[in-house]
């Protein structure tokens, strides 16, 4: 079973789990340049600095990912308890 498979039990409509796959395909995207770097100084690479920059960019994506995210759950949330806020 994929990990969207997975998800369309328990993500209530299309654009939540569209989110929710934005998410974490973002969050994926920052594990693997972290293990690029992690790789290139375990290997003695005296430039695996050069991933601060790409690492920096990809977490400003899963931030902003994180957060329409939330926002989506929460504006469904207080639809949903006729919430007066």
């Amino acid at each position: 079973m994929s990990d969207s498979d997975k998800l369309q039990g328990t993500l209530r409509c299309q654009e939540q789990r569209r989110l929710m796959e934005t998410f974490a395909a973002a969050v994926k995207e920052l594990l693997a340049l972290h293990q690029q770097q992690f790789d290139a100084a375990r290997n003695g690479d005296p430039e695996c600095n050069r991933f601060d920059l790409l690492i920096h960019m990809a977490s400003e994506r899963k931030q902003q990912a994180k957060y329409e995210y939330l926002r989506h759950v929460g504006r469904a949330w207080l639809l949903e308890s006729k919430c007066p806020y």
